[in-house]
Protein backbone atom coordinates (compact mmCIF):
# COMPACT_ATOMS: atom_id res chain seq x y z
CA UNK A 1 0.00 0.00 0.00
CA UNK A 2 1.19 3.36 -0.87
CA UNK A 3 0.31 6.56 0.81
CA UNK A 4 1.51 10.30 0.10
CA UNK A 5 0.87 13.94 -0.39
CA UNK A 6 0.00 14.66 -3.79
CA UNK A 7 -1.09 18.23 -3.67
CA UNK A 8 -1.97 20.90 -1.17
CA UNK A 9 -4.61 19.36 1.19
CA UNK A 10 -4.85 16.47 -1.07
CA UNK A 11 -3.68 12.89 0.61
CA UNK A 12 -3.50 9.73 -1.98
CA UNK A 13 -4.11 6.23 -0.83
CA UNK A 14 -3.21 3.12 -3.22
CA UNK A 15 -2.70 -0.34 -3.03
CA UNK A 16 0.78 0.31 -5.21
CA UNK A 17 3.65 -0.35 -3.21
CA UNK A 18 7.18 1.50 -3.24
CA UNK A 19 10.41 0.36 -2.06
CA UNK A 20 11.21 3.91 -0.89
CA UNK A 21 8.29 3.69 1.70
CA UNK A 22 9.20 0.72 3.36
CA UNK A 23 9.86 2.01 6.65
CA UNK A 24 10.58 -1.76 7.72
CA UNK A 25 10.53 -5.26 6.67
CA UNK A 26 10.20 -8.26 9.14
CA UNK A 27 13.68 -10.50 8.75
CA UNK A 28 11.79 -13.43 8.12
CA UNK A 29 10.78 -14.05 4.45
CA UNK A 30 9.76 -10.45 4.25
CA UNK A 31 6.32 -10.90 5.63
CA UNK A 32 5.83 -7.58 7.48
CA UNK A 33 5.89 -4.14 6.08
CA UNK A 34 5.34 -0.52 7.76
CA UNK A 35 4.84 2.47 5.81
CA UNK A 36 4.21 5.92 7.63
CA UNK A 37 3.60 9.18 6.54
CA UNK A 38 4.09 12.14 9.54
CA UNK A 39 1.61 14.87 8.71
CA UNK A 40 2.95 18.03 7.09
CA UNK A 41 3.08 20.90 9.79
CA UNK A 42 0.24 22.97 7.35
CA UNK A 43 -2.30 19.49 8.24
CA UNK A 44 -1.20 19.63 11.81
CA UNK A 45 0.48 17.05 14.06
CA UNK A 46 0.03 13.15 13.85
CA UNK A 47 0.75 10.50 11.55
CA UNK A 48 -1.09 7.95 9.72
CA UNK A 49 0.67 4.69 10.22
CA UNK A 50 0.20 1.08 7.53
CA UNK A 51 1.13 -2.32 8.35
CA UNK A 52 0.60 -4.62 5.61
CA UNK A 53 1.14 -8.71 6.35
CA UNK A 54 1.80 -10.09 2.77
CA UNK A 55 1.02 -13.90 4.08
CA UNK A 56 -2.60 -13.29 4.82
CA UNK A 57 -3.05 -10.05 2.58
CA UNK A 58 -4.51 -8.06 5.65
CA UNK A 59 -4.23 -4.95 6.51
CA UNK A 60 -3.56 -2.26 9.45
CA UNK A 61 -3.65 1.45 9.17
CA UNK A 62 -4.01 3.77 12.17
CA UNK A 63 -4.64 7.98 12.07
CA UNK A 64 -3.39 9.74 14.89
CA UNK A 65 -3.02 13.25 15.81
CA UNK A 66 -4.85 16.47 15.46
CA UNK A 67 -5.27 18.45 12.39
CA UNK A 68 -5.50 22.02 12.27
CA UNK A 69 -8.20 22.16 8.39
CA UNK A 70 -10.06 19.61 6.80
CA UNK A 71 -7.63 17.22 4.45
CA UNK A 72 -9.03 15.55 1.51
CA UNK A 73 -8.34 12.01 0.89
CA UNK A 74 -9.29 10.33 -2.25
CA UNK A 75 -8.16 6.32 -3.44
CA UNK A 76 -5.80 6.28 -6.14
CA UNK A 77 -6.85 2.59 -7.30
CA UNK A 78 -9.62 0.39 -6.18
CA UNK A 79 -9.29 -1.46 -3.00
CA UNK A 80 -10.17 -5.48 -3.52
CA UNK A 81 -10.37 -5.97 0.31
CA UNK A 82 -12.96 -6.10 3.12
CA UNK A 83 -12.26 -2.73 4.70
CA UNK A 84 -13.40 -1.63 8.35
CA UNK A 85 -13.23 1.48 9.15
CA UNK A 86 -13.42 2.20 13.36
CA UNK A 87 -13.67 6.11 14.05
CA UNK A 88 -12.87 6.59 17.55
CA UNK A 89 -12.75 9.94 17.54
CA UNK A 90 -13.04 13.07 15.04
CA UNK A 91 -15.11 12.66 11.71
CA UNK A 92 -14.58 11.05 7.88
CA UNK A 93 -16.59 12.60 5.21
CA UNK A 94 -16.84 9.77 2.68
CA UNK A 95 -18.36 10.02 -0.99
CA UNK A 96 -19.38 6.79 -2.55
CA UNK A 97 -20.63 7.40 -6.47
CA UNK A 98 -22.89 4.35 -6.05
CA UNK A 99 -24.60 4.92 -2.58
CA UNK A 100 -23.80 8.89 -1.95
CA UNK A 101 -22.44 11.22 1.20
CA UNK A 102 -21.38 8.99 4.25
CA UNK A 103 -20.46 11.47 7.22
CA UNK A 104 -18.63 8.90 9.34
CA UNK A 105 -18.55 10.36 13.07
CA UNK A 106 -16.56 9.41 16.45
CA UNK A 107 -18.07 6.02 17.66
CA UNK A 108 -18.62 4.34 14.19
CA UNK A 109 -18.00 1.51 12.52
CA UNK A 110 -18.49 1.59 8.62
CA UNK A 111 -17.62 -2.09 6.67
CA UNK A 112 -17.35 -1.77 3.07
CA UNK A 113 -16.18 -3.61 0.08
CA UNK A 114 -16.57 -1.60 -3.68
CA UNK A 115 -13.86 -2.95 -5.66
CA UNK A 116 -15.24 -0.53 -8.67
CA UNK A 117 -15.57 2.78 -6.96
CA UNK A 118 -12.62 4.90 -6.38
CA UNK A 119 -13.26 6.69 -2.95
CA UNK A 120 -12.84 10.30 -1.73
CA UNK A 121 -13.59 12.07 1.41
CA UNK A 122 -12.65 14.61 3.74
CA UNK A 123 -11.08 14.38 7.27
CA UNK A 124 -12.33 17.11 9.35
CA UNK A 125 -9.79 19.35 11.34
CA UNK A 126 -9.88 20.99 14.94
CA UNK A 127 -10.23 18.26 16.82
CA UNK A 128 -8.76 14.76 18.25
CA UNK A 129 -8.36 12.11 15.38
CA UNK A 130 -8.05 8.75 16.04
CA UNK A 131 -9.00 6.08 13.18
CA UNK A 132 -8.34 2.26 12.79
CA UNK A 133 -8.64 0.75 9.69
CA UNK A 134 -8.55 -3.05 8.59
CA UNK A 135 -8.53 -4.64 5.34
CA UNK A 136 -9.23 -8.41 5.42
CA UNK A 137 -8.68 -10.29 2.00
CA UNK A 138 -11.58 -11.40 0.39
CA UNK A 139 -10.91 -15.10 -0.54
CA UNK A 140 -9.70 -15.67 3.64
CA UNK A 141 -13.35 -14.21 5.00
CA UNK A 142 -15.47 -16.22 2.58
CA UNK A 143 -13.59 -19.48 3.98
CA UNK A 144 -14.40 -17.91 7.46
CA UNK A 145 -17.95 -17.54 6.11
CA UNK A 146 -18.10 -21.28 4.92
CA UNK A 147 -16.73 -22.99 8.01
CA UNK A 148 -18.96 -21.10 10.36
CA UNK A 149 -21.71 -19.28 8.87
CA UNK A 150 -23.25 -19.50 12.07
CA UNK A 151 -21.01 -17.00 13.19
CA UNK A 152 -21.77 -14.15 11.02
CA UNK A 153 -24.93 -11.70 11.10
CA UNK A 154 -27.82 -12.14 8.57
CA UNK A 155 -26.80 -9.15 6.81
CA UNK A 156 -23.71 -10.69 5.50
CA UNK A 157 -25.19 -13.57 4.12
CA UNK A 158 -26.08 -12.31 0.91
CA UNK A 159 -22.55 -10.53 -0.06
CA UNK A 160 -20.44 -13.60 1.30
CA UNK A 161 -22.56 -16.33 -0.66
CA UNK A 162 -21.55 -14.63 -3.69
CA UNK A 163 -25.65 -13.09 -4.50
CA UNK A 164 -24.44 -9.05 -3.88
CA UNK A 165 -21.08 -8.09 -5.46
CA UNK A 166 -20.87 -5.00 -3.57
CA UNK A 167 -21.31 -4.29 0.54
CA UNK A 168 -21.52 -1.41 2.93
CA UNK A 169 -22.77 -1.55 6.67
CA UNK A 170 -22.75 1.44 9.15
CA UNK A 171 -23.32 0.67 12.91
CA UNK A 172 -22.25 1.53 16.13
CA UNK A 173 -18.55 0.93 17.80
CA UNK A 174 -19.72 -1.48 20.06
CA UNK A 175 -18.44 -1.53 23.79
CA UNK A 176 -16.17 -4.36 23.62
CA UNK A 177 -13.92 -3.03 21.13
CA UNK A 178 -12.99 0.04 22.44
CA UNK A 179 -9.91 -1.27 24.46
CA UNK A 180 -8.03 -3.21 21.54
CA UNK A 181 -8.94 -0.78 19.11
CA UNK A 182 -7.17 2.01 22.04
CA UNK A 183 -4.22 -0.56 22.40
CA UNK A 184 -3.72 -0.79 18.65
CA UNK A 185 -3.36 3.05 18.41
CA UNK A 186 -0.71 3.02 21.20
CA UNK A 187 1.10 -0.39 19.75
CA UNK A 188 4.48 0.18 18.40
CA UNK A 189 5.77 -2.71 16.85
CA UNK A 190 9.04 -4.49 18.25
CA UNK A 191 10.53 -7.84 17.62
CA UNK A 192 9.81 -11.10 15.70
CA UNK A 193 6.21 -11.71 17.17
CA UNK A 194 4.72 -8.03 15.49
CA UNK A 195 3.03 -9.81 12.61
CA UNK A 196 1.32 -12.73 14.65
CA UNK A 197 0.48 -9.61 17.12
CA UNK A 198 -0.93 -7.77 14.59
CA UNK A 199 -3.23 -9.97 12.80
CA UNK A 200 -4.47 -11.79 15.94
CA UNK A 201 -5.63 -8.18 16.89
CA UNK A 202 -7.36 -7.72 13.31
CA UNK A 203 -9.08 -11.78 14.38
CA UNK A 204 -9.64 -10.53 17.86
CA UNK A 205 -11.32 -7.34 16.97
CA UNK A 206 -13.49 -8.68 13.58
CA UNK A 207 -14.71 -11.20 16.19
CA UNK A 208 -16.03 -8.64 18.99
CA UNK A 209 -18.18 -6.96 15.80
CA UNK A 210 -19.69 -9.48 14.27
CA UNK A 211 -20.42 -11.09 18.22
CA UNK A 212 -22.27 -7.37 18.54
CA UNK A 213 -23.75 -7.77 15.90
CA UNK A 214 -25.17 -11.46 15.98
CA UNK A 215 -26.48 -10.11 19.76
CA UNK A 216 -28.11 -7.34 18.30
CA UNK A 217 -30.29 -9.60 15.78
CA UNK A 218 -30.71 -11.94 18.53
CA UNK A 219 -32.47 -9.51 20.98
CA UNK A 220 -34.50 -8.35 17.96
CA UNK A 221 -38.16 -8.55 18.70
CA UNK A 222 -40.93 -9.70 16.31
CA UNK A 223 -40.81 -6.61 14.21
CA UNK A 224 -44.48 -4.73 14.11
CA UNK A 225 -43.60 -2.57 11.11
CA UNK A 226 -43.95 1.76 11.99
CA UNK A 227 -45.98 3.46 9.75
CA UNK A 228 -44.21 6.36 8.03
CA UNK A 229 -45.82 8.91 10.49
CA UNK A 230 -45.18 7.04 13.43
CA UNK A 231 -41.37 6.73 12.05
CA UNK A 232 -41.55 10.32 11.62
CA UNK A 233 -42.74 11.25 15.46
CA UNK A 234 -40.40 8.53 16.59
CA UNK A 235 -37.72 10.46 15.18
CA UNK A 236 -39.37 13.86 16.75
CA UNK A 237 -38.74 12.29 20.14
CA UNK A 238 -35.21 11.67 19.56
CA UNK A 239 -34.47 14.95 18.18
CA UNK A 240 -36.20 16.32 21.40
CA UNK A 241 -34.15 14.09 23.21
CA UNK A 242 -31.13 15.10 21.67
CA UNK A 243 -31.88 18.89 22.07
CA UNK A 244 -32.60 18.80 26.02
CA UNK A 245 -30.27 16.88 27.35
CA UNK A 246 -29.82 19.07 30.19
CA UNK A 247 -33.71 18.65 30.68
CA UNK A 248 -34.86 15.54 29.39
CA UNK A 249 -38.58 15.13 29.09
CA UNK A 250 -40.00 12.04 30.92
CA UNK A 251 -41.72 9.47 28.78
CA UNK A 252 -44.86 10.35 29.62
CA UNK A 253 -43.94 13.75 28.22
CA UNK A 254 -42.32 12.38 25.07
CA UNK A 255 -45.35 10.64 24.74
CA UNK A 256 -47.69 13.87 24.53
CA UNK A 257 -45.11 15.91 23.00
CA UNK A 258 -45.08 13.74 19.67
CA UNK A 259 -48.91 12.75 19.85
CA UNK A 260 -47.85 8.58 20.20
CA UNK A 261 -49.01 6.26 22.77
CA UNK A 262 -45.94 5.24 25.33
CA UNK A 263 -45.80 1.62 24.07
CA UNK A 264 -45.35 2.46 20.54
CA UNK A 265 -42.84 5.13 21.42
CA UNK A 266 -40.57 2.22 23.59
CA UNK A 267 -41.07 0.16 20.61
CA UNK A 268 -40.22 2.71 17.93
CA UNK A 269 -37.03 3.36 19.85
CA UNK A 270 -36.14 -0.12 19.95
CA UNK A 271 -36.48 -1.00 16.40
CA UNK A 272 -35.06 2.44 14.75
CA UNK A 273 -32.12 2.92 17.18
CA UNK A 274 -31.88 -0.81 18.61
CA UNK A 275 -32.50 0.59 22.32
CA UNK A 276 -35.18 1.86 24.88
CA UNK A 277 -35.55 5.75 25.19
CA UNK A 278 -33.93 5.72 28.69
CA UNK A 279 -30.78 3.61 27.31
CA UNK A 280 -31.18 6.66 24.47
CA UNK A 281 -30.68 9.54 26.81
CA UNK A 282 -28.04 7.71 28.16
CA UNK A 283 -26.20 6.88 25.01
CA UNK A 284 -26.11 10.48 24.35
CA UNK A 285 -25.01 11.86 27.56
CA UNK A 286 -21.78 9.47 27.33
CA UNK A 287 -20.99 10.72 23.86
CA UNK A 288 -21.09 14.00 24.85
CA UNK A 289 -18.81 13.66 27.81
CA UNK A 290 -16.65 11.93 25.25
CA UNK A 291 -16.68 14.96 23.09
CA UNK A 292 -16.23 16.90 25.85
CA UNK A 293 -12.56 14.50 27.12
CA UNK A 294 -12.02 15.15 23.40
CA UNK A 295 -11.56 18.87 23.95
CA UNK A 296 -9.97 18.63 27.45
CA UNK A 297 -11.06 22.04 28.33
CA UNK A 298 -12.63 19.80 32.13
CA UNK A 299 -12.00 17.64 34.51
CA UNK A 300 -13.26 14.81 34.47
CA UNK A 301 -15.12 15.33 37.35
CA UNK A 302 -16.35 18.61 35.77
CA UNK A 303 -17.64 16.44 32.70
CA UNK A 304 -19.50 13.79 34.81
CA UNK A 305 -21.86 16.80 36.07
CA UNK A 306 -22.17 18.55 32.60
CA UNK A 307 -24.19 14.94 31.79
CA UNK A 308 -26.12 14.65 34.95
CA UNK A 309 -23.38 12.64 37.41
CA UNK A 310 -23.11 13.58 40.33
CA UNK A 311 -20.93 10.55 41.36
CA UNK A 312 -18.06 10.44 39.13
CA UNK A 313 -17.38 6.72 39.80
CA UNK A 314 -20.56 5.52 38.90
CA UNK A 315 -19.65 7.75 35.64
CA UNK A 316 -16.86 6.27 34.94
CA UNK A 317 -18.54 3.15 35.59
CA UNK A 318 -21.23 3.97 32.73
CA UNK A 319 -18.36 5.24 30.29
CA UNK A 320 -16.56 2.00 30.56
CA UNK A 321 -19.06 -0.17 30.24
CA UNK A 322 -20.35 1.78 27.08
CA UNK A 323 -16.58 2.61 25.40
CA UNK A 324 -14.49 -0.35 27.02
CA UNK A 325 -11.94 2.13 28.85
CA UNK A 326 -12.12 4.87 31.77
CA UNK A 327 -12.32 8.01 31.29
CA UNK A 328 -8.90 9.40 32.57
CA UNK A 329 -7.11 5.81 30.02
CA UNK A 330 -9.63 7.87 26.97
CA UNK A 331 -7.99 11.04 27.93
CA UNK A 332 -4.23 9.50 27.87
CA UNK A 333 -4.88 8.56 24.13
CA UNK A 334 -5.56 12.33 23.40
CA UNK A 335 -2.74 14.17 21.65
Amino acid sequence: MRIQVVWNDLVEVSMEETQQQHAYRSVENNAFIGNRLLWPERFGTGYTQIYHCDKHHSMLGITHGSLQKNVRVRAGSPFTTLGLCFILSGNYHVNYSSRGNWQDRRGECVVWYLPDELLNGTLGGKEPLNIVDFSISLPLLIQWFQEEPEQFPRSWHPFLEGRHPTFLERSIIPPSLWTPLNQLVRWRPRGELQTLYMESKIQECLALHLAFLLGKERRTPVRIELSSSDRKRVLEAALLVGAKLDDTPTLAELSCIVDLSESKLKRGFRQMFGMGVHGYVQMLRLEVARYLLDQQEMSIKQIAAQVGHTKQGHFSKLFRQYFGIKPKDYVKTLF
